[in-house]
């Protein structure tokens, strides 16, 4: 009927003001495509790995008709029907945007919605500075590298020290105190104090705002491990070249799909590959060109709208494949705006305006009270319906059932 409803199911660790994402473009699709989308029940997974995988075992069917002469019978159930952040060649979930592209409006990273950040970013891509004539001609990476040294992170520090001519690692992790400094600004003092040296790697000392990795002409993306990383997108609206170093388990977003290697960006293997690809593109500086104008403008067209319109017709499709009839269970939530979420996820410091308009209240429970200004449902954690581990249900609901 138009509205939105939602129920947990599980307890969740990750902080809360991200996991509401997927469910604000959800809202927002909605209000922009109003009667397009039938009545549709979907199950979204909040990880960043996707969790269905194709070589998931066979389930024993209960039913008495499947055993014979004592012998276990099995029958294949098909996969789970799961809408995650990822997907890939060995994984069966459906690929939905992630939190990033739709963060809430205050969130305590700060962290601007897609089409705001898109704006930006382009904006400083345009500046006379980051001309591409005028950009570093070196491979830049900043980020978190605190992961186990096997990791692909660890291990690009030890590839940067190794090759400072070609490639610099700003590691930092982000919300920390030296995070907050410039380290073109407040650290260096501009680029060439930043480039003096030929520094490999700038350890736990300052950050780049996006802006300012414009001024890199080729930018590495590295996950952590085995999933994907939210900063892809990010880096092609630079008009720089994209070094995209393949996921662990071959893992993807949604839109990658419309992305070509040697089209759009330079795919890597591992990050041991990265000093040969730069130094190509250093021997190809027409190709590099043609890649980072490419990959910029692919981006360019792929706004929030454009996002909105994908989920829409995702839904559409899903929907049509449904053989059941959708019906709002009794602990659902209606949700009509975005600060319905942050009173759900028990954010009430996060509420943004008087929402009189709001739904607010559990289905069929009279005595969760309805939102006013500044207040929050009964409760300032979740009921889920699935246990967790204890140190998850307890820390992030208010109770579990099964």
């Amino acid at each position: 009927d138009g509205k939105m409803y939602m129920e947990d199911l599980a307890a969740v660790r990750p902080q809360r003001t991200t996991i509401m994402g997927p469910k604000l473009m959800l809202l927002e699709t909605l209000a922009a495509y109003p009667g397009d989308i039938p009545d549709v029940d979907v199950v979204f997974s909040q990880w960043d790995n996707p969790v269905v995988s194709k070589h998931r075992e066979r389930r024993r069917s209960k039913n008495e008709s499947f055993w014979s002469s004592g012998d276990e019978k099995w029958i294949d159930l098909g996969p789970p029907p799961v809408f995650s952040p990822s997907t890939g060649e060995d994984w069966l979930d459906v690929p939905f945007p992630d939190y990033t592209f739709r963060y809430p409006s205050a969130n305590r990273y700060k962290t601007d919605d897609w089409d705001t950040a898109m704006s930006k970013i382009l904006a400083a891509s345009r500046e006379p500075r980051n001309a591409w004539e005028k950009k570093l001609d070196r491979a830049l990476f900043s980020g978190n590298c605190n992961q186990p040294e096997t990791s692909p992170r660890p291990r690009l520090l030890k590839v940067a020290a190794a090759h400072p001519e070609l490639i610099f690692v700003n590691k930092i992790v982000a919300g920390t105190d030296e995070s907050r400094k410039s380290c073109v600004h407040d650290v260096f003092q501009g680029d060439d104090a930043l480039e003096a040296g030929g520094r490999g790697a700038v350890v736990d000392r300052c950050s780049f705002r996006m802006e300012e990795v414009c001024r890199y002409k080729y930018l590495i993306n590295v996950s952590p491990g085995g999933s994907y990383t939210g900063r892809l997108k990010y880096l092609f609206l630079c008009d720089s070249v994209v070094l995209h170093v393949k996921y662990g388990g071959n893992v993807r977003e949604f839109y990658e799909t419309g992305l070509e290697s040697g089209v759009h960006y330079v795919g890597v293997n591992d990050v041991e590959g990265l000093p040969a690809a730069v130094e190509a593109l250093r021997k190809d500086p027409a190709r590099a060109r043609r890649i980072a104008a490419a990959g910029q403008a692919h981006f360019t067209r792929m706004g929030q709208s454009v996002v909105r319109r994908y989920v829409r017709d995702l839904l559409v499709a899903y929907a049509a494949l449904q053989r059941f009839t959708p019906k709002v269970g009794a602990r659902s939530l209606r949700i009509a705006c975005e600060d319905d979420l942050h009173r759900r996820y028990g954010r009430p410091d996060f509420i943004a305006e008087d929402n009189s308009t709001c739904a607010g209240g559990m289905v069929g429970d009279d005595t969760s009270q309805g939102p006013g200004f500044g207040g929050a449902f009964d409760g300032t954690t979740v009921p889920c319906e699935l246990e967790g581990p204890p140190e998850d249900w307890e820390m992030w609901c208010s109770q579990r059932s099964v």
